[in-house]
């Protein structure tokens, strides 16, 4: 396949429908060069690979020249040095490593070349790092390197930092998957690698002066135990001279045409470095050779026309591509269209009945066409004669794919009702085939991937020219022929079928992006003619689309404006009629307004478009938001009287309520003036841009007619498609996606009330897929691929909550809730469960508009569901069994739909706790505890609720999710709106977990060992430190509550509440709870136990108190403790083993000052008796290696790879 950077300075033109699979070289490049890290006996590394390397077994083979993998010459190539540092590396001899799954990014790079298993090398020790250093390279000229590190276990918080150094530029163009990744540094995650086969990769680097450039790997500082992976092997290219180059071109790679088939449609690939930032192309296509005329269709200046051939032989096209400069970059392309066998009609390469029935329908037709073989006289006995002669030559294989969807929104549903991936087989031949037993894949190096099954003949004989429809689902276990893939409409994908020998290819195809309830194949039926259908699933294919449709372009991109303009709205696909909308409708191809001039735009609107064409795939709908905030804070107010207005075709009831619509004039002001003195007023612009915005469009009905969403009851839980944009007003990305909107939380059965009107401000939640619950297209994608929340490892999201707040919040009935307002405290706890290395949802804050109406500050945050535990811990998330608020409230089986999956693992591992009650002391009882419940995440999940002090917990207000089967059950935070209220719920868990636990010592020991490392040493629950998180979220909506009191502050009393009213709560919580809350909640533990009486040792640096950070190599460590022995570890083990015994084969009894020489992770408990201490450890950093290391994990297993 082609290997394309990710840079984003290149400008990459896709393949339409057909993926080119030959590979093309840079106009000026040299060569590669690949490396294996770990060369072992008998591994399938290819030849011309080197392997220079550095561990603790081989310290021999660290320099030495790179080669030329084409040649295997070392003639002109760079010379590569390995360095470690003092902890060394190691090598693992179980077989830990592993090769990537292909499709995945480090395969199309390495599959072939370098083996990364069976073994694999890893840490040596705390602080251990390795260099990889180039020398020897030409500082004129620009080069690639891509690495990658494979662990085949799942160690989630194992992270490698890899960081390039010494070079003058790069472009970091890592996987997109990876746990992050900046200008020069990338954290990857080497664990299942081997299935999600991720890279870490700079693309255009220029070397030093020197010629010289480096590649360090070591542990994060938040990595588990300083446990991480260098690379396992990496390529280095040469990419030729530095600074703008021509663009690349691929004109394709096509299969011949067999006449009458004169129709192919273009699918170029062109890689640019998009010099000047504009991302302008410009494509020229023209014929050289052939015997006839080609014609581009619609024509010859754009990327993929089809061409038309005039008559059958060998041509030639070229296709020339100009960037900005203009530099000009050239693909040359054969396109072969065959005569047929005399007698074939249809170009199937098959003489048989179907050219019987196309020879009868010209009979004795004096303009007989192709029919007339010998083209003379019209078709008579003489070219039956010649038809005859041919009869079944050419029969050979006759099952074909003929069509497929990858991409079904709601175009046909299998037997279950769902709306998925179909593939269609075409049986050409004139006898009955039994499929069963041959073998379906979606990719042909393993062919075997699905059988057809051999036990149901009926259901898999496909009849002369007859049809099968098997659908791609991964849904193997329901009833109809279902396989075990799904195939990727986004970027694309093959399917292979192959004979029940499991070998032989009887056909395949290899496809790029898809279109929505568009299908791809052959026309007619059987032949050669790839082409996006009409989709015809199980019968003959014949309505083929032209063309898609371009996409909309607006003059205009959605966001804040002052001044009216016009906008212009454009497709580039000729003969399309665009139809535009400004009131929250859908345009269709009937309905809206026919766009003929620009749209003059002069208050806040929201302008929805979509382009179509007779016999196309129409476009999504587009909808572009322009607010203008001086309309928005004079929205529903009557300018003289200063009292509500309903807007124009809104309900003024809601049901049984008054509808509230209006922005107050107490706190937005008239002409500048507000009720306070003009202090909001003069800023409420500026709020109202101090957070994000996201801007929900749809019918007006769907959110406020009979059956609106918004203000039906009965409608809860039901969904509507909806436009949803994301504006930034500081520059940073935005989007626009469609998906399926419901209500959320209180307003249903599954909330706390069903009190329609408990608040009026109510929670939503954008679904992001293709079709709603009911089976409407939302003309969106099946995931939001957005980073929403920075601090969060997901970006890629199936739901996001638009949290309206009810408790403590200005809407709720009570006034006392109101008075108390806080709008923070759900997120705050959160926050507390990922600052100690939790899992729970991330969160931010932003402006909401409903049709341009401003509808106040929402609470923006995941949901912790299937699909989201997926994306935090890898795997599908059909995989996740996810439950809420109790084992019978199941979310997502993961062993399948009506498995029971959830309910049944999440009560075995709840059994397995009561069996620890039963028997304390027991120790494998106790492990086979930890192999279902993640104890660690637990108890931070525990202390995060325990110290806010959360009483509507753990009977509700909970997720939990596990991966199925062998998975840990985690527990994730939800709906913590009733904390920070002075409550003190210690000893409260979920199902009762806790108290379950809490006499078994190996839990006890390690709860004691979390406490002293949150509330003791600047931790997660220490003060000022818990203060200063809450304080960050009061930061983020400190100015955007003004835009909440404007809209909201009085809707339950006439005398608005305002921003000093919200100040007054959380700076009371500041002063008042928090100072001594680490001390009381720290109190409760050691009362119950779960904190020893005996402290844990401290560390001095030159006999001063310092909890790890940076020394100097003469400075003097030491170590104190109030009682017992002081036991330590300098490897990072524990010094206490499972069950109480000192770890004598690891640990040290302290009698002595020590001097460091490197970085070192100290860890350290007291021993009095029989009683150890809590565990206190730190990194102490020696060099400029010091600012990356901190401990942020607590470990609990012995040193493993």
């Amino acid at each position: 396949m082609l290997v394309k950077s990710q840079s984003l300075k290149k400008l990459i033109v896709s393949v339409t429908v057909l993926v080119v699979s030959t590979a093309m070289s840079r106009a000026d490049g040299q060569w590669v060069a690949y490396n294996d890290c770990l060369r072992e006996t008998g591994d399938s590394t290819a030849g011309n690979v080197t392997g220079w390397t550095i561990n603790n077994q081989d310290l021999t083979h660290f320099t030495g020249r790179l080669k030329n993998f084409e040649t295997g010459s070392e003639a002109g190539m760079p010379t590569v040095t390995f360095t470690m540092g003092a902890a060394g590396l190691q090598v693992s001899s179980g077989g830990a490593g592993g090769n990537p799954s292909p499709g995945t990014d480090a395969y199309e790079i390495f599959h072939g070349i370098v083996d990364f298993g069976p073994n694999t090398v890893y840490y040596g020790g705390a602080g251990w790092w390795v260099e990889i250093e180039f020398t020897d390279l030409d500082p004129t000229k620009m080069y690639a390197f891509v690495g990658t590190a494979i662990r085949s276990s799942n160690y989630p918080d194992r992270k490698s930092l890899f960081t390039i150094i010494g070079h003058d530029s790069a472009i970091n163009t890592s996987s997109d998957g990876v746990v992050s990744k900046g200008v020069d540094a990338t954290v990857l995650l080497a664990g299942d690698n081997s299935i999600t086969g991720y890279v870490v990769r700079w693309d255009d680097i220029v070397p030093g002066a020197d010629g010289r450039f480096k590649v360090r790997a070591e542990a994060t500082a938040d990595s588990d135990g300083g446990r991480a992976y260098p690379f396992g092997g990496f390529m280095l290219e040469e990419l030729g001279k530095a600074g703008n180059r021509p663009p690349e071109v691929d004109a394709g790679d096509y299969p011949e045409l067999t006449w009458p088939n004169n129709t192919l449609r273009l699918s170029p690939v062109v890689e640019d470095d998009d010099p000047c930032g504009l991302g302008i192309l410009t494509f020229k296509w023209s014929q050289l050779s052939g015997p006839g005329i080609v014609t581009f269709y619609p024509r010859d200046d754009i990327e993929d026309p089809c061409a038309i051939f005039s008559k059958p032989g060998d041509y030639q096209l070229q296709l020339q591509v100009w960037d900005e400069v203009p530099q000009q970059g050239t693909g040359i392309v054969s396109v072969a269209i065959i005569k047929p066998l005399l007698g074939d009609f249809n170009g199937d390469k098959r003489v048989n009945w179907d050219d019987v029935v196309l020879f009868a329908v010209r009979w004795l037709d004096s303009e007989g066409g192709a029919a007339d073989i010998n083209g003379k006289d019209g078709v008579n006995m003489v070219d039956f004669a010649f038809l005859s002669e041919n009869w079944l030559a050419g029969e050979g294989a006759s099952l074909l794919i003929n069509e497929f969807m990858a991409r079904n929104d709601l175009t046909i549903q299998d037997p279950q009702g769902e709306y998925d991936d179909w593939i269609e087989i075409y049986n050409a031949g004139d006898k009955a085939i039994d499929v069963g037993g041959m073998y379906l894949t979606d990719d042909v190096s393993e062919p075997t991937m699905w059988r057809i099954p051999v036990d149901n003949p009926s259901a898999t004989t496909i009849p002369p020219h007859g049809y099968l429809l098997i659908w791609a689902d991964t849904d193997i276990g329901d009833p109809g022929l279902h396989t075990g893939f799904e195939l990727d409409a986004d970027q694309g994908d093959q399917i292979g079928l192959f004979n029940a020998d499991g070998a032989t290819l009887a056909d395949s195809i290899t496809f790029g992006e898809q279109t929505p309830d568009v299908s791809y194949g052959r026309d007619p039926d059987g032949v050669h003619n790839w082409v996006t259908l009409s989709p015809t699933p199980g019968s003959s294919n014949n309505g083929s689309y032209l063309a898609v449709v371009a996409d909309t372009k607006f003059s205009h991109d959605r966001g804040f404006y002052d001044s009216p303009f016009s906008v212009t709205i454009t497709t580039e696909t000729e003969g399309a009629t665009i139809r535009y909308t400004t009131d929250g409708s859908t345009p269709t191809d009937h309905y809206g307004q026919v766009y003929t001039n620009p749209v003059h735009i002069t208050t806040t609107t929201c302008l929805r478009a979509a382009a179509f064409k007779a016999g196309c795939k129409a476009t999504n709908v587009d909808t572009h938001t322009y607010i203008f905030l001086e309309d928005v804070i004079q929205q529903a107010t009557d300018p003289v009287t200063g009292a509500q207005v309903t807007p124009e075709g809104y309900p003024t009831s809601w049901g049984s309520v008054t509808g509230d619509y209006q922005m107050d004039p107490d706190v937005v002001g008239q002409d500048g003036q507000d009720k306070f003195g003009g202090i909001y007023a003069s800023t409420i612009k500026d709020d109202l841009k101090s957070v994000p915005t996201i801007s929900l469009v749809m019918h007006k009905d769907d959110w406020f007619g009979t059956r609106g969403i918004y203000i039906n009851q009965s409608q809860d839980g039901t969904e509507r498609v909806t436009s949803f944009e994301y504006i930034d007003p500081n520059g940073a990305e935005q989007f626009q996606i469609n998906c399926a909107m419901a209500m959320q939380g209180g307003v249903s059965g599954g909330g706390t009330s069903l009190d329609r009107w408990k608040t009026f401000k109510l929670s939503m939640r954008p679904r992001f897929k293709p079709q709603t619950d009911d089976r409407l297209p939302t003309g969106g994608a099946a995931k939001l691929d957005y980073k929403l929340f920075p601090d969060s490892p997901v970006d890629r999201h199936n739901t996001v909550v638009l949290d309206a707040v009810l408790n403590h919040s200005w809407l709720h009935p009570g006034s006392d809730q109101r008075n108390t307002a806080l709008y923070i405290q759900d997120q705050y706890v959160a926050d507390l469960h990922n600052a100690m290395g939790g899992h729970s949802p991330h969160g931010s804050y932003a402006h909401v508009y409903i049709n341009g109406l401003y509808w106040g500050m929402y609470y923006i945050h995941e949901r912790p569901d299937h699909a989201w535990a997926a994306e935090m811990f890898g795997g599908d998330e059909d995989q996740y069994d996810a439950i809420k608020h109790s084992s019978s409230n199941v979310i997502n089986d993961g062993g399948g739909l009506s498995s029971g999956s959830a309910r049944s693992s999440y009560n075995a591992m709840v059994s397995a706790a009561s069996a620890v009650r039963s028997d304390p002391t027991n120790l494998s009882k106790y492990n086979t505890l930890c192999e279902k419940l993640d104890v660690d995440s637990f108890i931070t999940y525990l202390l995060s609720n325990w110290f806010p002090g959360n009483h509507d917990w753990p009977h509700k207000n909970w997720y939990a999710t596990h991966r199925h089967p062998d998975g840990q059950w985690r527990f994730h935070n939800w709906d913590a709106e009733h904390t920070i209220e002075g409550g003190n719920d210690v000893g409260e868990s979920p199902s009762d977990i806790h108290n379950m636990l809490d006499g078994n010592a190996e839990y006890r020991i390690r709860f004691a060992d979390h406490a002293h490392r949150h509330f003791f040493n600047g931790g997660a629950l220490s003060y000022p430190i818990t203060a200063e998180m809450f304080q960050t979220r009061m930061t983020q909506i400190d100015r955007a509550i003004v835009g909440e009191s404007a809209r909201w502050g009085d809707n339950r009393r006439s005398n608005p509440y305002t921003r000093q009213d919200w100040l007054n709560t959380p700076n009371s919580k500041l002063t008042g709870f928090f100072p001594n809350r680490s001390n009381t909640v720290f109190g409760y533990l050691k009362s119950s136990g779960l904190y020893p009486n005996l402290s844990a040792p401290a560390f001095l640096i030159n006999g001063s108190h310092q909890h790890g950070g940076q020394v100097a190599v003469d400075d003097v460590f030491s170590i104190s403790a109030t009682g017992g022995i002081i036991w330590y570890t300098l490897d990072g083990a524990d010094p206490r083993l499972p069950g109480g015994s000192v770890n004598t084969a690891n640990a040290t009894a302290y009698t002595e000052p020590i001097g460091f020489t490197h970085s070192t992770q100290v860890r350290a408990r007291a021993l009095s008796g029989s009683t150890w201490s809590a565990l206190n450890e730190a990194v102490f950093a020696i060099g400029p290696v010091a600012e990356n290391l901190r401990i942020t994990e607590i470990m609990f297993h012995p040193q493993d790879t």
